[in-house]
């Protein structure tokens, strides 16, 4: 996974790169960091399932905007019926089918506690 200034300078990535970037963007610009999460979804394209990572920006607790790279539009995940969300996280808290864990995402999501460290040294964001 490329840091946010890595996939500015590239000026591409793939749709964790393009998450993130989306993830830093909004926290950057003063949004409440409870309210951004990365989104570990399913997502029907062309007959099949793949694996695919969203940001979701959440109004509402249950019903969160998705910032998605596959299409031009934000939209609510409920207009999305292509998309199962698996699980999601934010740097403090992972929920599971919607269900907040008393895991901290750090420690049960390797990448991400290494993506966290990148981003407390380029952005001072914890």
């Amino acid at each position: 996974m490329a840091s946010p200034l890595e996939t500015l300078h590239k000026g591409m990535g793939d749709c964790e790169d393009i998450a993130l970037l989306k993830f830093m963007s909004l926290l950057m610009l003063g949004h409440a960091e409870h309210k951004v999460r990365m989104h570990y979804v399913s997502i029907e394209m062309a007959n099949s399932s793949i694996s695919h990572m969203v940001c979701g920006y959440h109004l509402e607790e249950n019903d969160p905007y998705i910032l998605d790279s596959t299409i031009d539009s934000v939209r609510m995940l409920s207009a999305r019926s292509d998309i199962a969300v698996a699980l999601s996280f934010n740097q403090f808290s992972l929920w599971v089918n919607d269900i907040l864990t008393p895991y901290d995402p750090k420690e049960k999501l390797s990448l991400w506690r290494k993506v966290t460290e990148q981003l407390d040294y380029e952005f001072g964001i914890r």
